[in-house]
């Protein structure tokens, strides 16, 4: 599974949206293209995915624009990556068994199922709000910056490109 660009760009209006507004005053597109850099035509097609999941509402004429549907600490990064991308599948076959011959007998399909899972515990365990507060993103962003592969400790692997391992040395 990887997360798209269409995903990040929802996260992204959503952001914009619980920073921006009052909870009276819908933000207009043009003002989300303005933080974002997305262009105000694909925040509209955005728009139309998460209003269809119940994200956003939106509102229509003079001073219009949207409004987030619900809290920020209530809305799942899962709300947002399934408004935008679908279902969470990290192999095809796990989300639809009867169009895969293989899948009563499938000796991945177990270990697909669990990876499935756990992808969607981390993403309903986060909100939209750990994005939108200042200290519970910069906790976020120390938290990622821990993990081995993210400049923490060395990655087990990281010796693999080395001159000495392709010297025959490593």
């Amino acid at each position: 599974m990887k997360a798209t660009t269409r995903t990040s760009q929802c996260i992204g209006f959503l952001i914009q949206l619980a920073r921006a507004t009052n909870e009276s005053d819908p933000v207009s597109l043009a003002q989300v293209s303005l933080h974002t850099g997305i262009s105000r035509r694909y925040l509209e097609q955005l728009a139309i995915l998460l209003k269809n999941a119940g994200l956003i509402r939106g509102f229509t004429g003079r001073g219009g624009g949207y409004l987030l549907a619900r809290s920020p600490d209530t809305i799942t990064i899962h709300d947002i990556v399934t408004a935008a991308s679908g279902p969470v599948s990290f192999a095809g076959c796990v989300a639809d068994s009867l169009g895969c011959m293989s899948a009563d007998f499938c000796q991945c399909r177990p270990l697909w199922m669990l990876i499935d899972h756990e992808i969607e515990q981390v993403l309903n365990a986060h909100v939209l709000e750990d994005l939108v507060d200042r200290s519970r993103l910069t906790e976020l962003q120390a938290r990622a910056r821990s993990l081995p592969h993210h400049g923490g400790a060395e990655s087990p692997w990281a010796h693999r490109n080395t001159p000495e391992v392709a010297r025959g040395g490593g």
